[in-house]
């Protein structure tokens, strides 16, 4: 069912079309299945009609929301002048840092479309989540391209703070954030992550997570264990989220087919 406002605990993800008809739906499938009773809110960016038919037709709420293709463009000349002028040398030196993660795109063109367009796909989901969110229950924010595999208790992951984190190696990670109490630091992230969208500021590399760990320093962040949102080979744990070459092919993409079939 469409929703405007999210008024009750749930579980949460966002996603292009793209994503969403290659996770997405296992997504889905696999939460609903182990965690009956909780809501399941699926954001869907630049979605196709068919798209909306399939989120009709899934155990979930979904929500809907447009990126500006017209302010991408600008924020591709925007970059390509910051890139031949060479006068702000640490916004070329991100750009370039971004570019070593494109080096399937042939010119630099496709490669700023490419840095712009998956910025505000990665980052939209927490700028979408921002506004949607009423602040009143708790909300497990986690990576389209994860699959459930055990029954999740939500009201007792975060047990201390407004907000948490997936740490991994000491380091906060944004495969999954939590957040209740009307979290302040989801307001400030939110709404920063939307500015930078429409600034040069949108070439940071991991612009989501670094802003988050930036952030994090200003609010009591409670550490989120592996065992909620599991990158190792393992495939243990409760939920397992596809990182790097992994989520493509191998015991992952089975199981992604598996739920989605």
């Amino acid at each position: 069912m469409k929703q405007n406002i999210i008024t009750s605990s749930c579980i949460f993800t966002a996603a292009d079309s793209i994503f969403f008809n290659t996770y997405g739906i296992s997504f889905i499938k696999s939460f609903s299945h182990f965690n009956a009773g909780v809501e399941i809110h699926f954001h869907i960016m630049d979605p196709m009609d068919v798209d909306i038919l399939m989120l009709e037709s899934l155990p979930c709420n979904y929500s809907v929301s447009y990126t500006d293709e017209t302010l991408k463009l600008e924020t591709v000349e925007t970059l390509k002048k910051v890139l031949t002028d060479k006068t702000d040398l640490p916004l070329v030196n991100q750009v370039k840092s971004a570019f070593k993660f494109l080096n399937n795109y042939d010119t630099t063109e496709k490669k700023l479309y490419k840095l712009v367009d998956g910025q505000n796909y990665r980052s939209g989901r927490f700028v979408a989540l921002n506004k949607l969110w009423d602040g009143q229950n708790i909300v497990l924010c986690y990576d389209v391209d994860t699959i459930c595999q055990g029954p999740i208790p939500i009201d007792k992951i975060l047990p201390n703070y407004s907000q948490g984190c997936l740490l991994i190696k000491g380091k906060f990670v944004t495969s999954l954030t939590v957040f209740k109490d009307n979290s302040q630091l989801l307001r400030d992230w939110g709404n920063a992550l939307e500015t930078y969208i429409k600034t040069d500021k949108i070439s940071f590399a991991f612009m989501d997570q670094n802003t988050f760990i930036k952030m994090a320093l200003l609010y009591d962040v409670e550490p989120i264990n592996g065992h909620y949102c599991n990158h190792l080979k393992s495939g243990a744990g409760l939920v397992v989220t596809g990182k790097g070459g992994t989520k493509f092919n191998g015991k992952f993409k089975d199981k992604i087919n598996l739920w989605k079939n």
